[in-house]
């Protein structure tokens, strides 16, 4: 007989006493200790793998924010379009809150890219239009809980106007270009104009920008510093779809990829809408 200690993300540890036989098999140790091995490889695997909806089925409800629950549909369709491309690269979000859309954003990743959080937290003088009411400690505890990978999280106190050229090449050098950008801090036009700069600085081919409150009528600095982008100059993004209250977009070279991806996904929706953004073709949802 055997009996088995169980060692944590180490594996199995067999501590054989004899070998055990079975009528018409035998099941020596070498077999054993490699079907053993085998298993905690494949359950390892299991608990690293990218898993959105892993989130929305658990602490979703459990975490404070205002983020809609298909958000999960277009976290699973980007990662399968990132997958398909092998876009690599971290994943940074501005205006975390509790961490309701971080974490998700966070469980999509893969071992080894990191996600960075920003934002004031606690020193809410610095929230000028009362958008949102972070608190550190509660966010730390929901990425302890829900991540898949919490020693991989980065959270940086500090107002995202701080995030100037200098900055950004120090983040870059640390935790290299971002694949996902979410912008949800201040909503006012100027701070909004500055976060989206900032994220156009941060991505490279195919990462995806998302913009939050874009149709808010409460938030209107929202819309009015995305139509700025347009107006005044040429982005190196293109919006492809919009709804669940956010904006997404993309680099312009890799637009066509999401938005086709984007119109198989949601062509049975019942609000699904082609329509025309920017000069660009978008799915409205």
């Amino acid at each position: 007989m055997c009996e088995f200690v169980y060692q944590g993300l180490g594996g199995w540890a067999a501590v054989f006493q004899r070998q055990r036989r079975v009528p018409g098999f035998r099941f020596g140790r070498p077999l054993l200790l490699r079907y053993l091995r085998g298993l905690s490889i494949l359950m390892w695997k299991k608990r690293q793998s990218p898993a959105p909806a892993d989130f929305f089925q658990t602490g979703f409800h459990e975490v404070e924010g205002w983020v809609h629950e298909r958000m999960r549909d277009v976290l699973e369709l980007i990662a399968e379009v990132h997958e398909r491309l092998s876009v690599r690269g971290c994943h940074v979000e501005i205006g975390v809150h509790h961490g309701r859309f971080f974490i998700p954003c966070h469980n999509v990743m893969q071992l080894g890219e990191p996600s960075i959080a920003i934002d004031i937290f606690e020193d809410q003088h610095q929230n000028i239009d009362r958008s949102g009411n972070g608190n550190q400690e509660t966010f730390s505890e929901n990425v302890k809980k829900y991540c898949h990978r919490p020693s991989e999280v980065h959270a940086i106190k500090m107002n995202s106007l701080q995030l100037d050229g200098a900055t950004l090449v120090e983040m870059a050098g640390k935790f290299g270009s971002a694949r996902l950008f979410s912008i949800d801090g201040s909503h006012t036009v100027d701070n909004t104009f500055h976060d989206i700069k900032t994220a156009m600085a941060m991505i490279e081919y195919a990462g995806v920008i998302f913009v939050d409150d874009y149709y808010s009528p409460h938030w209107p600095g929202v819309h009015e510093a995305v139509g700025l982008h347009f107006a005044f100059g040429r982005p190196k993004v293109a919006p492809f779809l919009v709804g669940f209250n956010k904006m997404m977009l993309t680099t312009v070279d890799a637009h066509h990829v999401f938005y086709e991806a984007a119109r198989e996904k949601f062509s049975a929706d019942p609000s699904f809408k082609e329509v025309t953004m920017y000069g660009h073709q978008v799915v409205a949802i």
